[in-house]
């Protein structure tokens, strides 16, 4: 596994991303910041499945489904947003979801492998 590392995104019209991961620190927080020429968003734990965000126009929360049983990670009961909208999607007959479509996932692919491409990160499957 790639244990960690530093990823600067740059966007056409000088917009920037900086995420930085690690697989082997311990880190009891996981958060996120937006931060534009007019706003900022903070998330301030558990970007992945927020149960809260500070919005330019105040705190919002978001209420996380239970599961049946417990989970393993901490917020994953979020997840369960995603695999409800590709279950109506499919039940729909669909062969694509709104929420994210071909194009988004492949750009996210083409990203993150150009990222493992730049960290000499190869996998067996590669």
């Amino acid at each position: 596994m790639d244990e960690g590392g530093c990823v600067i995104l740059k966007y056409k019209g000088g917009g920037m991303a900086n995420l930085t991961y690690s697989g082997r620190t311990c880190v009891t927080q996981c958060s996120a910041s937006i931060n534009g020429t007019k706003a900022n968003i903070e998330i301030p734990d558990h970007f992945w499945c927020p149960e809260k965000a500070t919005l330019p126009s105040g705190v919002v929360t978001n209420e996380l489904p239970e599961g049946q049983h417990p989970y393993i990670f901490v917020n994953s009961g979020g997840l369960r947003y995603e695999a409800d909208h590709a279950r109506k999607a499919i039940l729909e007959g669909k062969k694509e979801c709104e929420a994210m479509s071909h194009r988004h996932s492949e750009m996210v692919m083409t990203i993150t492998d150009e990222v493992r491409k730049q960290l000499g990160v190869v996998y067996d499957v590669d």
